[in-house]
């Protein structure tokens, strides 16, 4: 990977003259923190607001109570405030629509020399400046 990532910054390097600046997303434990307010507005504005099942999606993952099981003793029921359900077989799907709404959030927050271009064969968005402007 890294070898991969070396020669793609001296080929952008030979081509513009620039070094690129790169961002990387982890998303280690996505699923707990999700801000679901995010998924149910992109939901409503794609037009799904109108379907009966938006509300049934925001009951069945807002309206919830989970508890942790540990060495066969169980956690004290709660409802998490963030995250979409582990196991769910829905979450990869919300996940997605929720993690698809970053590209147009970074173009509103980027600085006017960043730009979000896509890597070869998805929708991820990767950050490139101008190592001068730094």
């Amino acid at each position: 990977m890294a070898l991969c990532l070396h020669e793609l910054i001296q080929s952008y390097y030979r081509r513009s003259h620039r070094f690129p600046v790169v961002a990387f997303l982890d998303i280690k434990s996505a699923y707990d923190t999700v801000d679901r307010r995010v998924i149910w507005d992109a939901l409503s504005r794609s037009g799904a607001g109108s379907s009966p099942c938006l509300p049934l999606l925001v009951h069945l993952f807002d309206d919830v109570s989970v508890s942790v099981l540990v060495s066969n003793h169980s956690s004290a029921p709660f409802s998490p405030v963030t995250g979409v359900l582990q196991g769910s077989v829905l979450s990869p799907h919300l996940y997605s629509v929720y993690i698809n709404t970053l590209p147009a959030l970074l173009r509103q927050v980027a600085a006017p020399a960043t730009h979000l271009v896509p890597s070869s064969g998805s929708s991820d968005a990767v950050s490139k400046r101008d190592a001068q402007a730094m």
